[in-house]
């Protein structure tokens, strides 16, 4: 008799378990469904109102996504800086010549042309 009032009370333990999982998977069903319908209402009074016209709706997509637009290119940027940084360090360290390298060069030599061009011209005169 104990064993079965037992089983009992276990048995209403399991089912008040499932029946408040139960009522919480509900509520918050509910709860969606309830935010889903104020949305859709309020855009509906936007739209009634003339405050969710074209001009209006891009103001908003460029103020919300906008910023992460930006946001997206700083970042890419910055990627690229780094990417910039690292293989000038790689390239230093393998004493590979950058193109930085190959200009200075070239500025020197240009400078040495004009300077030997001014001598040939002394020498000649």
């Amino acid at each position: 008799m104990v064993k079965a009032i037992e089983n009992i009370r276990e048995t209403l333990k399991v089912d008040t378990l499932k029946d408040n999982f139960k009522r919480v998977r509900h509520a918050g069903l509910g709860a969606a469904v309830i935010i889903q319908e104020e949305v859709v209402d309020l855009v509906d009074r936007f739209i009634e109102r003339g405050q969710a016209a074209e001009t209006e709706g891009v103001k908003l997509f460029d103020k919300y996504f906008g910023k992460r637009k930006d946001g997206a290119k700083k970042a890419v940027n910055n990627i690229g800086e780094e990417l910039d940084t690292r293989w000038t360090k790689v390239l230093g360290h393998l004493n590979l010549t950058t193109k930085s390298d190959i200009d200075e060069l070239t500025k020197h030599l240009d400078k040495l042309s004009k300077k030997m061009d001014t001598l040939g011209k002394k020498k000649q005169s």
